[in-house]
């Protein structure tokens, strides 16, 4: 599954107050993100990319994506295992003048999540079994 967004950023956007949008998305693991930054943006918007309160994009605290005609890829196994699912996209923006768009584009496997949770089953049921003879049911 494929899922895209735009975040746009105005002027005079402080580091220290980033605009937040919230990136829905469904149940599996990511296993690519890819953020488009149009020409014009000169390095002056920044953008990270944060599941609860860690950031997953770029890896490290403090850490900014910035760039102008770019796409920067990243391949992922970062499992997302509830619904409802969302990441968030922290960006400020340095120019005094005009806003800037990000575009970002998540890929999402149901099957490896499948497999995993395929796997959970199992040893969920051997625990069971493992109970049960113990108390000699």
């Amino acid at each position: 599954m494929l899922f895209t967004f735009a975040v746009t950023v105005p002027p005079n956007t402080p580091w220290d107050q980033p605009i937040t949008q919230e990136l829905k998305l469904r149940e599996g693991v990511i296993t690519k993100i890819a953020v488009l930054i149009p020409a014009g943006h000169q390095t002056l918007a920044h953008l990270a990319i944060k599941y609860g309160m860690t950031q997953i994009i770029p890896h490290g605290e403090d850490q900014w994506i910035e760039g102008d005609d770019e796409t920067l890829e990243w391949n992922e196994d970062f499992e997302l295992p509830y619904e409802p699912i969302s990441l968030t996209a922290s960006a400020w923006n340095e120019d005094d003048t005009y806003p800037h768009s990000f575009f970002v584009r998540i890929w999402i496997s149901k099957e490896k999540a499948a497999a995993s949770s395929g796997i959970q089953e199992k040893a969920a049921q051997a625990m069971i079994k493992l109970v049960k003879r113990v108390l000699g049911e």
